[in-house]
């Protein structure tokens, strides 16, 4: 850009914040201006418009930066792809490319009613599950042995026909490297692991796709599935949001306590997305532990910090002056019986004494 050119869109931004904001105080906080505009589209929508196309780069690149963001490159983008998954045409036509190159045939992993298997899991789940456990089962071995292939040990075919177990191996010995691979495959993905150099053919390749279609990592294993299976329902309804489950390994705190990570926050999400993380990650957890307790979840399922903070003073004596509980009954003025304050003392003494 020009010196001329500059000054002249200085200019316009001086000009357009008199304009704006007249004599008075230059609220630039995302508030202030919003409220100024919008005073000023009330009175002259016209002027309010000229105002707002001549700030526009000035906010964008020097106050409102994330602005500078599309939608398509925020969570809002990120669901919206997700969304449009199952059906999106590059992708699909980036699942039948990496096929040809892994030379999997048609209708593989893809479960059928005549496979062994299907008769065998029909027996112990539900109609409506057959296929996914089948699927599920299929492509898990078949990736066994294709991972196991790469670094050059054999394994035996347990679920997999002689045809899957066939091209679970052959696969394993492609180069995306190769000249002849389309350009978008010849690069290794730089994903977590398995996602990462050095990676299987298969991990290459879905790495690949996601890092060209700008999807979150979470997604690599229904990916995955549906790229062996081509069946699209294991790549509908995928939160947008990756949420990690890590349970605590620290000895002296509760093992069956869990962490919950949730990772792709931005402006765009919403109440919505929490209460979808409760639903699906944290409640089914608490009931199970609530189950191991052999109770029912509490509708009140706090301990009552009022009834200890009442009962901490008469606890703070006993401590500081080593009296006995038959002692401490004496220091008691309010008309509460023994029991009470029995079972107040013995939880505060289990909930404060620190370890030996």
């Amino acid at each position: 850009m020009t010196r001329r050119a500059r000054t002249n869109n200085e200019n316009a931004v001086k000009k357009a914040l008199r304009t704006l904001y007249a004599n008075n105080f230059r609220n630039l906080t995302a508030e202030g201006y919003q409220e100024a505009l919008s005073q000023m589209r009330r009175a002259d929508p016209a002027k309010a418009r000229r105002v707002g196309r001549a700030l526009a780069p000035f906010l964008g690149n020097r106050i409102f930066r994330r602005r500078r963001l599309t939608w398509q490159e925020t969570s809002d983008g990120t669901r919206a792809r997700l969304a449009l998954l199952p059906n999106n045409p590059h992708i699909q036509e980036d699942v039948r490319t990496v096929r040809i190159y892994l030379k999997i045939p048609d209708g593989h992993v893809h479960a059928s009613e005549e496979d062994p298997l299907w008769r065998e899991v029909s027996t112990v789940v539900k109609p409506e599950s057959i296929r996914s456990v089948v699927e599920g089962n299929l492509t898990g071995e078949w990736l066994r042995v294709h991972r196991e292939a790469v670094r050059g040990k054999a394994e035996p075919a347990i679920l997999l026909s002689p045809e899957l177990h066939q091209s679970a191996t052959s696969s394993a010995q492609v180069r995306f490297d190769a000249p002849l691979a389309p350009q978008w495959l010849q690069s290794p993905p730089h994903g977590p692991s398995p996602y990462d150099p050095p990676a299987s053919p298969i991990d290459w390749a879905v790495g690949s796709i996601i890092e060209r279609h700008r999807l979150p990592w979470h997604v690599a294993v229904p990916l995955t599935l549906y790229t062996l299976t081509q069946n699209p329902d294991w790549i509908s309804g995928i939160d947008p949001l990756q949420v990690e489950i890590d349970y605590d390994d620290v000895p002296s705190r509760d093992p069956r306590a869990f962490r919950v990570v949730i990772k792709e926050l931005d402006e765009f999400v919403t109440s919505e997305d929490w209460s979808g993380i409760w639903k699906h990650y944290i409640k089914p957890r608490q009931e199970c532990q609530w189950k191991e307790r052999g109770m029912k979840p509490q509708g009140r399922c706090h301990t009552d910090i009022e009834r200890l903070r009442d009962m901490l003073p008469l606890y703070q004596q006993m401590v500081h002056d080593r009296l006995t509980f038959e002692q401490a009954l004496y220091l008691v003025t309010k008309d509460i019986d023994q029991e009470t304050i029995r079972k107040g003392i013995n939880d505060l003494k289990k909930l404060l004494v620190p370890l030996p």
